[in-house]
C-alpha cells in the first residue's frame, strides 16, 4: 500500500504521520543513479482506506479495505482523462530509465 505523508520532513513517518487512504502498488522497476541515490517506478493500483494499523515495529502493517472511486461519465470525465494522457506521455517521453514498453 503507497500512502502520501501528511509532513514530507518527517521521514519514518508512523501511523499518524500518514493519510488513511492511499493505493495498492507495485514496483516495477528501480534504477540506482550514478550519484548513488534509488529511482523507483511504481505502478499504483486500486484505491484503498486503512481500517486498522495491526503493526507499527519493525514496520508498518495495515489491514485494508477496498475505496473504490465514485466516478460520473461525462465530458468533463473525457477532458481530464485526456489531459492526463497527455501529461504522461510527455513525462515518459523525457525519462530515459523507462522500458520502451512504457513509453
Amino acid at each position: 500500500m503507497l500512502l502520501a505523508g501528511r509532513d514530507p520532513e518527517v521521514e519514518t513517518p508512523g501511523p499518524e504521520q500518514l493519510y488513511g487512504v492511499g493505493v495498492l502498488g507495485t514496483v516495477a522497476r528501480m534504477v540506482r543513479l550514478p550519484d548513488g541515490t534509488l529511482r523507483v517506478l511504481v505502478q499504483g493500483g486500486q484505491r484503498v482506506r486503512v481500517r486498522e494499523w495491526v503493526q507499527t515495529e519493525p514496520y508498518l502493517i495495515a489491514e485494508v479495505a477496498d475505496a473504490p472511486d465514485q466516478v460520473t461519465a461525462g465530458t468533463e470525465l473525457e477532458a481530464l482523462a485526456r489531459g492526463v494522457q497527455r501529461t504522461f506521455s510527455s513525462i515518459v517521453g523525457h525519462v530515459p530509465y523507462l522500458p520502451r514498453s512504457c513509453r
